[in-house]
C-alpha cells in the first residue's frame, strides 16, 4: 500500500512543479495576495505595456483554471484504491496505470494543463523579459493584474473564484478563504509568509466541511496573533465570524524558526483550556501540527 501511496505522491508533486515554474507564486497571489502586500515606496514601477495586456490576463485566468482542478484531481486521487487499477507497460517496458476514466474526464486535468501552457508560452512570447523576473518581480505583476482587471475578476467569479473575499473586513480581522482539498496550496502560502519582511502572526481555522480560514490581526505582531470574534453555539460548537454554517475543528496559528521556536507558548495552552472542543495547532517548518 505504501508503494501506491507514494506514487501518489509522485503525481502530484510533478503536476505543481512541472507547470508552475513561470511563477510558483501564484496561489498566494489570488489568497494571501492581500495579506502579503509591500509596502515599499521604493520598488520600481512595472511595465504598464505588460501589466495592460490580455496575454497576462488570459495567463491569470487559466493558472487559476489549473490551480483549482488540480485541487480537485489531487482531493479524487487521494481517494482512489491504486491497488485496483489496471497497470500495463509500453514498448519500452515502462510502467502506465490506467486512472478511471470517468475521473480523468470530469477533472479535464489534461486539458487544463495544455491551455496553461499555451497562455504561459504566449505571455513569454510578447514579453520575453519576464523570463528573467524574480519571485517578487512576478508576484507584483500579478497581483497588480488580478486587483485591478476587470477581465481576470470576471474570468475567475466564473471559476467560482471570489478575489474580493481576500478584502473582507471586520472590526478587528482581513481575512482570506481556502477551499476543502486546497491544504497544499494554503502550506505552500504560509510558508512563503513566514519568510515575508512585514511577517506577522497569522490566525488559521479550519472548517468541518475542510475548508479552511487564514485571518490577520489588527493589533498581530510577529511573536503573537489574537483569537477573537469566536461565537460558541447551542451545542458547544465554535463559529468564526458569526458564520453558523461552518462548525470549527481546528484553531491554529503560524510561527517561524524551528526547534522551540515551534512549541506553543503559555498564551497557546491557555487559547486550547479555553477552546477545548476543537483541535489547536501551529504551522511551523512547513507543517501544521498539534499541541
Amino acid at each position: 500500500m505504501f508503494k501506491f501511496k507514494y506514487m501518489k505522491t509522485r503525481i502530484l508533486k510533478y503536476l505543481k512543479t512541472r507547470f508552475f515554474t513561470l511563477t510558483l507564486a501564484f496561489a498566494s497571489v489570488i489568497s494571501l495576495g492581500i495579506l502579503m502586500q509591500s509596502c515599499n515606496k521604493d520598488e520600481e514601477p512595472l511595465d504598464e505595456a505588460i501589466l495592460n495586456s490580455t496575454e497576462l490576463e488570459e495567463y491569470i485566468i487559466a493558472g487559476a483554471d489549473f490551480q483549482k482542478s488540480l485541487a480537485i484531481f489531487a482531493d479524487g486521487l487521494n481517494k482512489i484504491d491504486f491497488s485496483t487499477l489496471e497497470v500495463t507497460f509500453d514498448e519500452e517496458g515502462r510502467k502506465k496505470i490506467h486512472l478511471p476514466t470517468e475521473f480523468v474526464g470530469s477533472v479535464r486535468i489534461e486539458e487544463k494543463i495544455i491551455m496553461f501552457n499555451v497562455r504561459k508560452e504566449s505571455l513569454q512570447r510578447k514579453f520575453p523579459q519576464i523570463v528573467s523576473f524574480n519571485k517578487n518581480i512576478g508576484k507584483r505583476y500579478l497581483q497588480h493584474c488580478i486587483q485591478n482587471s476587470v477581465n481576470v475578476s470576471s474570468g475567475l467569479l466564473v471559476l467560482g473564484i471570489n478575489i474580493h473575499k481576500s478584502l473582507l473586513k471586520s472590526s478587528e480581522y482581513t481575512v482570506s478563504q481556502y477551499g476543502s482539498g486546497e491544504l497544499s496550496f494554503l502550506l505552500n502560502d504560509l510558508g512563503s509568509w513566514v519568510s515575508n519582511p512585514s511577517y506577522v502572526e497569522l490566525l488559521i481555522i479550519q472548517y468541518s466541511d475542510g475548508s479552511f480560514t487564514v485571518a490577520k490581526h489588527v493589533d498581530a505582531t510577529s511573536t503573537q496573533t489574537y483569537i477573537a470574534e469566536i461565537t460558541i453555539g447551542a451545542l458547544g460548537n465554535l463559529y468564526f465570524q458569526g458564520d453558523m454554517s461552518k462548525k470549527i475543528v481546528a484553531i491554529g496559528h503560524t510561527h517561524t524558526g524551528s526547534g522551540n521556536d515551534c512549541k506553543a507558548s503559555e498564551e497557546d495552552h491557555a487559547a486550547k483550556k479555553k477552546y477545548p472542543q476543537v483541535d489547536h495547532q501551529i504551522f511551523c517548518n512547513g507543517a501544521l501540527s498539534s499541541y
